[in-house]
């Protein structure tokens, strides 16, 4: 167990900075992610909302992640990954800063369905950019017996 510990260390220093840092503002965003959510829907029952409409706004996400994932894919290849993932964690910023103060369903909707995009710009693109910021030849080599 002490080994793989070890190792574990020792493959870790061997990460670029930037892949330090993603990781850890990675733990703190879903972390964020997991609060909002459950105090944004009590929050919601507490305006007035019913349970009805906080499943809608809920069940959208899964819906529309699902449906712009390939387009998504698509475009991160061709204009750039990184450049979407900053994009998507903007909008995905903007939705939790600006939903508390909604109140209208249409407009908490419309919010909603631009904090998904943003959702689905940061992962469709997490693991590309995070691959593309290793250097791979600086591993260990397999052996030739």
């Amino acid at each position: 167990m002490l080994t793989y510990i070890k190792d574990l260390y020792t493959q870790w220093n061997r990460f670029p900075k930037t892949v330090k840092l993603f990781y850890f503002s990675d733990i703190f965003f879903a972390f964020a992610q997991a609060i909002f959510g459950t105090l944004f829907n009590l929050h919601l029952l507490e305006i007035g909302y019913t349970a009805n409409h906080i499943g809608t706004l809920q069940s959208l996400s899964p819906l529309l992640i699902a449906a712009i994932a390939m387009p998504i894919g698509l475009a991160g290849g061709r204009w750039g990954r990184r450049g979407l993932y900053v994009t998507g964690s903007i909008l995905f910023s903007v939705r939790c800063l600006i939903m508390p103060w909604l109140t209208s369903y249409p407009l908490l909707l419309g919010c909603f369905i631009l904090g998904t995009v943003g959702n689905a710009l940061m992962f469709m693109n997490k693991s590309p950019v995070l691959a593309g910021a290793i250097d791979w030849t600086s591993g260990p080599q397999p052996s030739a017996s």
